[in-house]
C-alpha cells in the first residue's frame, strides 16, 4: 500500500509493487515538494497547472456527503483534513532548552543562529562531475563569445576558464557540529524540526490508524526532534528509540533535552538510545525508520543512494524521509522516490517534470523564546516522503491533494490538485457546480489537506 503525501506533487496514499525492493507504502507528502530565491516563481494563481478546468466531474465521497448531512462529519474536519494548527514544542522541552540557553547572550546567539540556519538552507548537494564537465565547456563557449565582442585576440586559457568557473561551482562541504553550533542549530531548529516531524507523524497516524510503532530507529537524530514527534503521537507505544549521529556534541545536547537540561536525571523519554555509528543493515531492523535532513550530508549520489537502501532495508513497515523546502531538498527526496518507488500515482511528478517546480509541504510553529529574529509564529516549508511496505489495499483512497493555498473569492474557490491519474489540475469549485457540501469543505481545506472527492472518469 502506498501512499504519497506531499504538498505540491506527491499527494495520495498509495501502494505499488517495486520489483527491485518489493511492494512500498508511500506517504509521501512534499511540502516540500524551493530555494528562497527560487520562491518568486511559485504560482500565485495557477501553480503550474493548466488553466481552470470548467468540464471537471469531481464529488465528494459518498459517506463523506452522508457524514455532513447528518451532521457526524463537520466541514471544518472533514477527513481529508491533515494539516495542524500552528504547533508549539512540548513547554518541558522548552525548559530544557532554555536551561541550556541560559548561560549565553540572548541577542548575539539569536543572531547567529539565523546566520547559521540561512547557511543551512541554502545548501545543496556536491556538484556532480557530469556537471562540471558541462559548465566547464559553456563556460569557455561564454568567454570565447565575449572576447570575439570585444574584438580580443587573444586565446582562451583553461586557466581563465578555470578562474570563472569557479564563481558558478557550488562548492559542498559536510557540515560538523561542535557544541557551540549545536547551541546555535537549538536555537534556529528545535521547534521547526520538531513541528515537521509532528506534522508527518500526526499524518502518517491519521492515514493509518492501525499503524503503532513499537521501534524507532533515527538517522541523522539531531537534536532528537523525532523522538520528541513520535512520543507525541504514540507515547508509550514505542519501546525503542535508536538514535544515531556522528556529532557526540549534538547526541550530548539532544541527551540534555530529555534530562531537563540537568546531565544527573533519568531522561524523561524511556528507551532512548543515542549512538554515533549506524547499526548493520543486514542484523538490525526496526518498525520505523526516519531520516530527517541528512541527505545532504552525503558526498555524491552513490553514497545517498546506498544510505536510502540500507534505511530501507532495516524498516519492516515505514520509511520516513524529510529534507528542507528548497529545491535542492526536493531533487533529493524525488530521487529517493524515485530510486524505491514512484509517486502515488506512479508517474514522474507532473510539477517537476513539466516546469521544473518542486513541491512543498508547509507547517506553522511558535519558535522558542530566545530566537528573537523569529516573530510569534514561523511558517516553514519542507520535502518529505513516508514509504511504507507491503501491497495496496483493495480499494485504497486516491484522493486529490492540493498542492497550494486555496484561493477562496466570493462564491468560488481556486483548487490545484495533484491527482492520482498524475496530473496537476486547477479546479474552480462553486455550490451551485459542486454542491454546498464540496463547496463549503474547499473553503476549509489548507495547503496539504487530501480532497474527500471521486473524479469522473473523462477527468483521469
Amino acid at each position: 500500500m502506498a501512499a504519497c503525501l506531499r504538498k505540491h506533487c506527491v499527494g495520495h496514499f498509495r501502494c505499488c509493487f517495486q520489483k527491485k525492493f518489493g511492494s512500498l507504502c508511500l506517504v509521501s507528502r512534499s511540502n516540500s515538494k524551493l530555494a528562497q530565491e527560487h520562491e518568486s516563481t511559485e504560482l500565485e494563481t495557477n501553480g503550474g497547472a493548466s488553466p481552470p478546468s470548467q468540464n471537471a466531474t469531481m464529488c465528494l465521497e459518498p459517506w463523506v456527503s452522508e457524514g455532513l448531512a447528518n451532521n457526524t462529519i463537520k466541514h471544518k474536519q472533514h477527513p481529508g483534513r491533515m494539516s495542524l494548527k500552528t504547533i508549539t514544542a512540548p513547554p518541558r522541552l522548552v525548559e530544557a532548552a532554555s536551561v541550556l540557553l541560559e548561560k549565553y547572550p540572548v541577542k548575539e546567539m539569536s543572531r547567529k543562529a539565523d546566520k547559521f540556519a540561512n547557511y543551512l538552507w541554502s545548501r545543496h548537494p556536491p556538484t556532480t562531475e557530469a556537471l562540471v564537465n558541462k559548465m566547464f565547456h559553456q563556460t569557455y563557449h561564454e568567454v570565447m563569445e565575449k572576447q570575439e565582442r570585444e574584438g580580443n585576440t587573444e586565446p582562451v586559457t583553461r586557466d581563465g576558464v578555470l578562474q570563472k568557473l569557479r564563481q558558478k561551482v557550488y562548492h559542498w562541504q559536510p557540515v560538523t557540529f561542535d557544541a557551540y553550533k549545536s547551541l546555535l542549530y537549538l536555537t534556529s531548529h528545535l521547534s521547526l524540526n520538531y513541528s515537521v516531524l509532528l506534522q508527518c507523524f500526526s499524518e502518517l497516524s491519521t492515514r493509518i490508524p492501525s499503524f503503532s510503532p513499537r521501534s524507532i530507529f533515527n538517522l541523522g537524530s539531531g537534536l532528537g526532534s523525532a523522538v520528541w514527534a513520535a512520543d507525541a503521537i504514540w507515547g508509550s507505544q514505542v519501546f525503542e528509540y535508536y538514535c544515531v549521529d556522528n556529532s557526540q556534541d549534538m547526541n550530548t545536547v539532544a541527551r540534555l533535552l530529555m534530562q531537563d537540561g540537568d546531565s544527573q536525571k533519568q531522561m524523561n523519554i524511556p528507551g532512548v538510545v543515542f549512538r554515533q555509528f549506524s547499526p548493520s543493515p543486514l542484523t538490525n531492523q526496526f518498525d520505523m525508520v526516519v531520516s530527517a535532513y541528512t541527505l545532504l550530508e552525503h558526498p555524491g549520489k552513490k553514497e545517498r543512494l546506498e544510505t536510502i537502501e540500507d534505511l530501507w532495508r532495516m524498516t519492516t513497515d515505514v520509511l520516513v524521509l524529510v529534507e528542507n523546502g528548497t529545491v535542492a531538498g526536493f531533487t533529493l527526496i524525488n530521487e529517493a522516490r524515485d530510486h524505491l518507488l514512484k509517486c502515488p500515482h506512479d508517474r514522474p511528478c507532473p510539477k517537476f517534470s513539466k516546469d521544473n517546480l518542486p513541491c512543498f509541504s508547509q507547517v506553522t510553529y511558535k519558535p522558542l523564546p530566545q530566537n528573537h529574529t523569529k516573530p510569534n509564529n514561523c511558517s516553514v516549508r519542507y520535502s518529505y516522503i513516508i514509504l511504507r511496505k507491503g501491497r495496496r489495499k483493495e480499494g485504497d483512497e486516491q484522493w486529490p491533494r492540493v498542492i497550494q493555498g486555496v484561493v477562496t473569492a466570493k462564491n468560488h474557490t481556486h483548487c490545484h490538485l495533484c491527482c492520482s491519474d498524475g496530473n496537476v489540475r486547477h479546479t474552480i469549485v462553486t455550490a451551485r457546480r459542486h454542491g454546498k457540501d464540496l463547496y463549503k469543505c474547499t473553503r476549509y481545506t489548507q495547503w496539504g489537506d487530501l480532497l474527500p472527492v471521486t473524479l469522473s472518469h473523462n477527468q483521469q
